[in-house]
């Protein structure tokens, strides 16, 4: 992350300015660990054990109101709770975790990789970098809110802070701050011009070089921004917006606008705003999404009373009595997409503007839709009765008391999932077809599954007793 806190400290005093000019802080070396297969989880923290409350009249009241409990931290001589229910996040390439935990006085601290940060009355929304490096979050002290950066306070005091944002390189990071009655955006302590309410969102490209974000115009009206970090050539790409979303690889952004009474979907490259894309006009609209890609982009809207599946400029009706359960799943690589569809208390998958395929089952319930191999196949989770399952390419896996939905390998020769069985918490390796190779061990906790750089392994947060680790995994 660029910013240093006395560079933000300055940068801060230019608030009061008009014209803020930007900072140009010296960019530290952004570490990139490894990710080696290993016999055993890395340990990253080590939570103490429980400690007792000296005084139970004193320390019960503020325990039950804190929505998470935790361990005492080193050096803390004030009572807390057990651990059990503390909500930990992992940097997406396992460097670091990151916690919120009680502290005494009825506040809290943000703990990284076990080193508790200052305490709080409020804590909001922890950020981390994907290295697991950095974090950063707000804090409240009384009516002013601060932000912590890496344990330490990097600007001054406001009315608000929003969540804030790192980018995919954690070079950059990106917020809100609430000056009296007016909204900034911030990144890496440049703020960008006055704003009457709060910016709706924002988010770095692939490469890290532009920022996107809705800046509001009026009570009723926002437009879609694109610029560098430092500000310097803000394009505006379309007035009038009200929604806007990004591929998951960072790639391309889609919107919604107002126009003619109406609204219609734009799209572009994030890296070139200059050329924008936009449908037809509709009623409304709903459920943007773009493949994990980029492409295809696909959506519903809403047109004469008719409910409309929109892929590109492709539409297909809705049939009669079926509800939409799921967004619209673009198949990347090829022209179509898939959609989770209720009709008569049963949920089915339903393919659109692909070839015919055998018609799949129909569940209790179904979700988490999703794509591999370039389009070629498919998966989400069902439920029947009380069981949950994956259905691969209309196959079903075996059953288990939760699922969470899974995902494809890059070249699709593997499905991974998690889930639960009678308690126990693990992962699955299965083959494209939903076909169990491995259950994984069994922990406390188990987090979010991402695949190696080089697509042969998986990697991923456990928490096992009071150890929080990362562990890596062959997929065969």
């Amino acid at each position: 992350m660029r910013s240093s806190k006395t560079v933000l400290l300055a940068c801060c005093a230019a608030f009061a300015v008009a014209g803020c000019r930007s900072c140009e802080p010296e960019r530290p070396r952004v570490q990139q660990p490894p990710e080696p297969v290993r016999d055993r989880p890395t340990v990253l923290a080590v939570l103490l054990e429980d400690a007792r409350p000296a005084d139970p009249s004193k320390s019960a009241a503020a325990v039950k109101d804190h929505p998470a409990v935790a361990a005492r931290p080193a050096g803390d001589a004030s009572p807390v709770p057990s651990h059990a229910n503390l909500e930990f996040t992992f940097g997406a390439r396992g460097g670091g975790v990151v916690w919120i935990a009680p502290h005494a006085d009825r506040k809290y601290r943000v703990f990284h990789d076990g080193h508790p940060g200052p305490p709080y009355e409020e804590i909001g929304i922890v950020a981390i970098s994907r290295d697991g490096v950095h974090h950063a979050y707000a804090g409240r002290i009384g009516e002013e809110w601060r932000v912590v950066v890496d344990g330490k306070e990097a600007l001054g005091a406001f009315r608000e802070v929003g969540a804030p944002r790192y980018s995919r390189d954690g070079a950059h990071l990106a917020f809100q701050v609430r000056i009296g009655e007016t909204y900034r955006m911030v990144v890496d302590g440049t703020p960008h011009r006055n704003a009457p309410s709060d910016y709706l969102g924002k988010d770095f490209s692939a490469d890290s070089r532009k920022v996107v974000f809705l800046e509001p115009v009026d009570a009723e009206n926002a437009r879609l921004v694109v610029a560098d970090p430092e500000f310097r050539s803000p394009a505006v790409v379309a007035e009038h917006v009200s929604f806007w979303t990004m591929s998951e690889d960072k790639t391309r952004v889609a919107a919604v606008e107002a126009v003619d009474g109406g609204v219609r979907v734009l799209s572009f490259e994030a890296d070139r705003p200059d050329r924008i894309r936009r449908g037809k006009r509709y009623e409304r609209v709903a459920q943007l999404a773009l493949g994990q890609d980029g492409a295809p982009l696909g959506y519903y809207a809403l047109r004469s009373g008719q409910t409309l599946f929109v892929l590109e400029e492709d539409e297909i009706p809705l049939g009669n009595g079926e509800q939409v359960v799921s967004g619209a799943a673009p198949r990347p690589g090829l022209r179509g997409f898939g959609a989770l569809v209720s009709s008569g208390g049963k949920t089915t998958y339903r393919q659109y503007l692909m070839d015919a395929a055998p018609p799949e089952p129909s569940y209790e319930e179904a979700a988490g839709l999703t794509y591999g191999a370039e389009g070629r196949l498919h998966a989400y989770v069902a439920r029947r009765g009380t069981s949950w399952f994956v259905v691969a390419n209309g196959k079903e896996g075996p059953p288990f008391d939760a699922v969470r939905p899974p995902e494809f390998s890059a070249d699709g020769g593997s499905l991974v999932y998690r889930a639960r069985r009678e308690g126990r918490r693990f992962v699955v390796i299965a083959d494209p077809d939903g076909r169990t190779r491995r259950e994984l061990p069994s922990y406390e906790q188990v987090f979010d599954v991402r695949f190696t750089a080089d697509g042969r392994s998986i990697a991923y947060g456990v928490k096992d007793g009071r150890e929080l680790a990362w562990k890596v995994e062959p997929l065969r």
